[in-house]
């Protein structure tokens, strides 16, 4: 973490994210030239907020990255 951004690994790609309420990301994947942003509901209940947010990360890790490597 640095200056706002999350740094990690998602699908086996080293990426930089940053992180909205809710869901709402600005993901980039560097050695992909890949650049993935995703909104949800700004409104979203405490209690809904992090599985939305766990929801949004598993759809870029688990199928957006990969298609993009193929």
């Amino acid at each position: 973490y640095g200056y706002l951004w999350w740094l990690g690994q998602l699908a086996g790609q080293k990426v930089f994210f940053a992180l909205g309420y809710g869901g709402q990301y600005i993901v980039c994947v560097p050695d992909l030239d890949l650049i993935i942003t995703a909104t949800s509901d700004p409104n979203a209940l405490p209690n809904d907020s992090d599985p939305r947010e766990r929801a949004v990360m598993k759809l870029i890790s688990d199928y957006i990255i990969p298609s993009a490597g193929n």
